[in-house]
């Protein structure tokens, strides 16, 4: 298992098991001592007639009783008056159809005068028999038995009273067969349990995110000075040279034709390493920051190795370099033909570079295995170490202690080459057999 995946699972522990913790004593207090506290709650709130509820939802909307523009209800026709059509603020048709749903029919008075009603004459009728009429005096009224409900609130404010009356003539549970404790309480203790939890979580992740992106930040300083310092010396080494040989033909130390020369053109020599890394630079900095264009095309990969081949046979035997190309025909691959040939340079530069040998042999394999295109480029160079396997595609790369010729690249053709084949949805990896073998796995086209 990836130290990445262990740490999620670290941190998913952390939040479930104090969570499953606390459920877990709380079902434990609800099923001994909870049951002392929470059944009596229960049963006080039970509301069989949906009295508490209506009263709960009167008081919650008295704000709304006095901001509706009662008045605009005399512009009503008699058929929307009759029909009890109450088109005020959405807050009101909200009470309304509350109410509703709980069987109440109500009114609505503005000292003593009635402002709107929906209740029927015979649910008034009821009232009459149960009660009588509602005397004026009383403010606040609720009172009931199987068969009828009536609930009475009144308001005040700069001197006037709004009151409302509520009848409900239903027999039914309204709330069916939950209490209303368990219809209204309830629920939004759920909620806001899990709205606890996601706070936690989110804030865990927070801490979390912070964590990385400091992690990152200082990871990207240390590269950046790294990068600063390679790149320093790097410039620093043939800049060195070149100064040292022009200060000698100006100083009369090249006394001879012969040693001009000579001078001349070891300063072209490292002018040319110079303008190399500059170009180097100047592609991984596009790479890295994807703006470098690829001019993709389907290409057969092993004419395109042997074409390379062919165009370089000059400088292949130049340099003494033995290369055996072995390639299954009719593998095809979408590429930047560029891009390619590049990988090709460096990886061939490399072999020459740090051999220890007068001749390279350098074995290319092109085939496919389990819906992948295979690619390895190996020499029979004095190879890396296991443990440093990963780090040579690292920019600026250095190991001496492997391949004792490193202080002469730029650093940056490995980390080129990974950079090509991941652009390419590829992968790429080294493996020491006898020397370095670079292995780069591409899907099929």
């Amino acid at each position: 298992m990836s130290i990445r995946k262990k740490i999620i699972i670290s941190n998913l522990l952390m939040m479930l098991v104090p969570l499953i913790l606390l459920l877990s004593m709380g079902m434990l207090w609800l099923q001994t001592a909870g049951q002392k506290y929470w059944k009596p709650i229960e049963e006080m709130y039970e509301d069989k007639n949906g009295v508490i509820s209506a009263q709960n939802l009167i008081y919650a909307y008295q704000e709304e009783l006095w901001d509706t523009n009662w008045s605009e209800l005399e512009s009503l026709d008699d058929e929307a008056a009759d029909t009890g059509e109450l088109t005020q603020t959405p807050e009101m048709v909200r009470l309304r159809k509350d109410l509703t749903d709980l069987g109440y029919h109500f009114t609505v008075l503005l000292n003593d005068e009635t402002l709107y009603s929906n209740a029927s004459e015979s649910e008034w009728m009821q009232v009459e028999k149960l009660i009588g009429p509602i005397p004026e005096q009383a403010k606040s009224v609720t009172v009931g038995n199987k068969d009828v409900s009536v609930i009475k609130c009144s308001f005040y404010e700069d001197g006037e009273e709004c009151s409302i009356i509520a009848v409900s003539n239903e027999t039914r549970n309204v709330l069916g067969s939950q209490s209303y404790l368990q219809k209204y309480v309830v629920p939004y203790v759920w909620i806001f349990g899990v709205c606890a939890v996601l706070i936690v979580v989110l804030v865990n992740e927070m801490q979390r995110q912070l964590k990385r992106s400091k992690e990152e930040q200082m990871k990207y300083e240390a590269y950046r000075k790294g990068l600063i310092s390679s790149i320093s010396h790097d410039l620093r080494t043939p800049l060195t040279t070149i100064k040292g040989y022009v200060g000698g033909i100006l100083d009369g130390i090249a006394d001879t034709d012969e040693k001009k020369k000579k001078y001349l053109l070891a300063v072209q020599t490292r002018t040319k390493d110079l303008e190399n890394l500059v170009n180097q630079l100047s592609s991984y900095n596009k790479m890295e920051n994807h703006t470098f264009n690829y001019q993709k095309e389907q290409t057969d990969l092993k004419e395109f190795v042997r074409e390379y081949l062919e165009d370089n046979e000059a400088f292949i035997s130049e340099h003494g370099l033995d290369i055996l190309l072995s390639a299954e025909d009719d593998i095809k691959l979408v590429m930047d033909r560029g891009a390619f040939k590049r990988i090709l340079d460096n990886l061939l530069t490399n072999s020459i570079r740090y051999r220890e040998k007068e001749r390279s042999r350098i074995e290319i394999r092109i085939q496919k295995k389990e819906g992948r295109i295979i690619w390895s480029v190996a020499d029979d160079g004095p190879g890396v170490e296991e443990n440093c396997l990963e780090k040579i595609f690292e920019s600026f790369c250095r190991l001496d202690a492997a391949r004792s010729h490193c202080s002469e690249g730029s650093g940056l053709g490995l980390a080129i080459v990974k950079r090509i084949v991941i652009d390419h949805q590829g992968m790429i990896y080294a493996r020491d057999d006898a020397g370095l073998e670079i292995c780069m796995e591409f899907p099929e086209s």
